[in-house]
């Protein structure tokens, strides 16, 4: 990767490339490191820190929940719980039907979850500030647009 004079990583035009989930992926993963660094010191990364948000505020839920709440599936979602139950941030039960797993956090979850929220929004700050506040409110509700509108999609041709 080249560098500015400024110190700002030079970034390739993506013009040759019209793809828009090429480009939404793309700006995924820079978001995403945005947000894994600012939370590295809680010990936490973008995905786990939004599993302990989903736990802290809806109380234990089962892996099919958790996987729906974050459009994914339940494999990957399994593969997601791995690294934080053996850190022992998350504890795993057999749910009331035993087919189904219950995701709990543990208290000391509960405790890097809290260390990560101001980390989480020194980041919200600092990706408002690169793109400036009212775009960043309009590329949230774009975002928002889209998973909504994807869900008609699938409904559609269901």
């Amino acid at each position: 990767m080249h560098m500015h004079i400024s110190g700002e990583p030079e970034i390739a035009d993506n013009s040759a490339t019209p793809c828009y989930g090429a480009s939404v992926r793309r700006a995924s993963r820079i978001l995403t490191r945005v947000y894994d660094e600012a939370l590295a010191p809680s010990g936490l990364n973008l995905t786990q820190f939004s599993i302990a948000y989903l736990l802290s505020h809806h109380g234990p839920a089962t892996i099919s929940d958790l996987a729906a709440w974050m459009d994914t599936d339940k494999t990957a979602m399994g593969r997601n719980l791995l690294p934080m139950e053996r850190d022992r941030l998350i504890s795993i039960q057999t749910g009331e039907d035993r087919r189904s797993r219950q995701v709990a956090l543990t208290s000391s979850g509960v405790a890097r979850y809290k260390k990560g929220v101001p980390l989480w929004q020194k980041a919200q700050k600092r990706v408002e500030k690169l793109l400036g506040k009212p775009q960043a409110t309009a590329l949230r509700s774009l975002l928002r647009q889209v998973a909504v509108k994807s869900c008609e999609l699938v409904n559609k041709s269901a």
